[in-house]
């Protein structure tokens, strides 16, 4: 429910987590979203998914204070490994995070699938806003992003370089940006990225 929540929530199963969508035609949440606070939790993601995790939705959070800069522990929700498919992460707010909002990708350990991160808001964050790398039939959608924190940070980076996956694909559409200067970067080491 409504409240402040200063910790770090490690999902290791399927699992819905539904905060204040508010209106699911706006970006962000409504205004009685639950807050995970990150204060004092240095390096830590406020929403972290296990490798193989299936089948998460996280929507309707403010996420914030996830730090210090530079600091790529200090994300909103990441999944830096490999396996997790089916996530939905929708109509949140991230904010003043020492990394990205949402970090998905791998060293080349393998490949993410469908995941869909859209209508969320993020603005002060270090490194990138929104990141798929080495994800498949993956979008980024309606997001709006504003006032990164470094002067090399990336709005949407959409990045696939695991040799032989050739299906590997992600998307990036329909969103807002509003900074000083940003970059929207669809890279490819093998397989083509597509911009829709």
């Amino acid at each position: 429910g409504p409240g402040t929540y200063c910790e770090s929530v490690t999902i290791e199963r399927s699992v819905v987590l539904t905060g204040d969508r508010g209106d699911v035609n706006v970006a962000g949440p409504g205004a009685g979203a639950p807050v995970m606070d990150g204060t004092g939790l240095s390096g830590a993601a406020a929403f972290e998914l296990s490798a193989g995790v299936s089948d998460v939705t996280i929507e309707g959070f403010e996420v914030r204070n996830y730090g210090p800069d530079d600091n790529t522990g200090a994300d909103g929700i990441v999944a830096w490994n490999s396996g997790t498919s089916d996530v939905t992460v929708r109509d949140n707010w991230f904010h003043h995070l020492g990394w990205d909002a949402v970090l998905v990708g791998n060293e080349g350990q393998g490949v993410h699938a469908n995941w869909l991160v859209t209508r969320n808001r993020a603005d002060h964050w270090y490194a990138y806003g929104l990141e798929l790398t080495n994800t498949t039939t993956s979008s980024i959608t309606h997001n709006e992003l504003s006032n990164p924190t470094s002067d090399w940070s990336f709005g949407v980076l959409v990045y696939a370089y695991v040799e032989g996956a050739r299906t590997v694909s992600a998307s990036a559409s329909a969103f807002s940006i509003s900074a000083r200067w940003w970059k929207v970067s669809l890279r490819s080491a093998g397989p083509p990225c597509s911009r829709a």
